[in-house]
């Protein structure tokens, strides 16, 4: 915690994601279990956080369920949605940044969508895309990402395991 302290105002938000990285790395060797409505707070906190950092507004939707999730879901869901607002907040112009979880009956669905969109669009294989698919596909769902009125929009969905009795 030294080192965010001690670090530039342009450093902050990388230090700030290196000790993000670290406590999920913690928690997936515990291998703790989290509930959704948990693990969105804790989704929450983090973008608001990278949003204000970067000078773009967060508009967040959330929908729980009662489901628990294990710790490799809840490290690869945040995985995914670390690098869907990392490319949404590096590469494009975001002023406007919305993420919208919604987990109707055993399916999560994750939008990202932001204002900013790149002067190109990616074509072909796209590391960090590919990378949020594989993950998805982990998870035994998908990710895809399209453009859309001048917006660009990451959207996930996957099963989930298990609900709380």
């Amino acid at each position: 915690m030294q080192l965010l302290h001690r670090s530039s105002d342009t450093t902050k938000p990388l230090v700030r994601e290196a000790i993000h990285d670290l406590r999920d790395l913690l928690k997936d060797m515990e291998g703790e279990s989290l509930s959704l409505e948990a693990a969105i707070l804790q989704w929450h906190e983090e973008t608001q956080q990278r949003c204000e950092d970067h000078g773009a507004q967060l508009v967040w939707q959330a929908r729980p369920n009662a489901t628990v999730l294990g710790a490799s879901e809840f490290s690869e869901l945040t995985r995914i949605l670390r690098e869907a607002v990392t490319n949404a907040l590096k590469h494009a112009s975001t002023t406007v940044l919305s993420v919208t979880v919604d987990s109707p009956g055993s399916t999560l669905t994750l939008v990202v969508e932001n204002d900013g969109l790149l002067a190109e669009p990616p074509e072909g294989t796209v590391r960090g895309l590919d990378i949020m698919d594989g993950r998805a596909r982990k998870l035994g769902g998908w990710c895809q990402y399209s453009k859309s009125d001048d917006r660009w929009q990451v959207t996930l969905e996957v099963p989930l395991s298990s609900t709380m009795a």
